[in-house]
């Protein structure tokens, strides 16, 4: 008998479904490190860079990719701006503290002298008595420079024995008034307070410092308002500007000019013609002549008399 043939049967491979081909995870890793690319401080990009990570392990692995790469650049980018913002910051905030330390400087060079100054004698009294083993009774028993046995204002220091263990002993300054034993008297126990005084001061200088420089601001806007209309008065004086009526200055100048010329010339024609000349005297000028009395009445016998009579004559003709 033959023998029987069996078939095998194997289970037929899997389709993959069009669901299989997407990665939903990386797609959205992509989206966020696409968006972090735009957000500030590099968190979404971040985000997005963590999750395109963990987006890898699955295919397909094409978004994931993508947005490990877009993260990576958006985080660096980020991260470098705002370190760098943060630096300058810093670097400002410093270099304004140098600012300030130097105008407090020049503005309260008293309170650095003094604070110094203790400072100097405070160590030399104590190697004055780690030395002798004592005390200094006075700052003239200290190997001190003179500049710094006497106060910014010219008056030395004075030297004062206390019970306190801690700072047995006290340095005492007048102050600005010179005298000792009063309410400006700067001492080495109470420094923090005069510190504290000397920064008050400094901050209301620095207030007024800032309204005069408002001031000068306002002052030099109004000076460069008045250097402008100076000008413009000066252009049409010299008539290089023109007036509400359309004519310069200059230009009023020359036909005022001309006119007085021309007036000058009349008159020079009038006395070299003859005194028995009928044309010898405009009409204008003798009707703008005011009758004035008898006082103006021409004498008879006189040439300018008769020129008068054949005037009126020829007139009344």
């Amino acid at each position: 008998m033959p023998t029987p043939v069996y078939a095998i049967g194997y289970p037929a491979a899997p389709v993959e479904s069009n669901a299989s081909t997407w990665n939903g995870l990386a797609v959205f890793g992509f989206c966020l490190s696409l968006i972090g690319l735009f957000i500030p401080t590099g968190i979404v990009s971040l985000l997005g860079l963590l999750i395109s990570l963990v987006a890898l392990t699955r295919p397909p692995r094409g978004f994931a990719i993508f947005g490990v790469l877009l993260g990576l650049l958006g985080t660096l980018f980020w991260f470098t701006l705002m370190i760098a913002l943060l630096v300058a910051g810093m670097l400002g905030a410093i270099a304004m503290l140098i600012v300030m330390a130097v105008f407090f400087v020049f503005v309260q060079p008293e309170t650095l002298a003094v604070s110094s100054d203790m400072m100097n004698i405070l160590i030399a009294s104590a190697e004055h008595e780690k030395e002798r083993g004592a005390l200094p009774e006075s700052v003239d028993d200290l190997e001190l420079e003179r500049m710094h046995r006497i106060d910014p204002w010219g008056m030395p220091y004075r030297l004062v024995l206390t019970d306190d263990r801690e700072l047995p002993l006290d340095i005492v300054s007048a102050g600005p008034d010179g005298e000792f034993d009063t309410d400006d008297d700067i001492r080495l126990s109470r420094i923090d307070e005069y510190l504290r005084f000397s920064f008050e001061q400094f901050g209301e200088r620095m207030e007024a410092f800032g309204k005069r420089m408002e001031v000068f601001d306002e002052f030099s806007v109004f000076k460069v308002k008045r250097a402008e209309d100076g000008i413009t008065a000066f252009r049409l004086n010299a008539g290089t500007g023109s007036s509400s009526t359309g004519t310069t200055t200059r230009e009023r100048y020359e036909r005022l000019a001309e006119e007085k010329e021309g007036g000058e010339g009349s008159e020079a024609a009038g006395s070299a013609s003859s005194p028995s000349s009928p044309s010898s005297k405009p009409e204008s000028e003798s009707e703008s002549e005011p009758d004035t009395g008898p006082a103006a009445e021409p004498d008879a016998s006189s040439p300018d008399a008769e020129s008068a009579d054949e005037f009126a004559r020829s007139g009344s003709g």
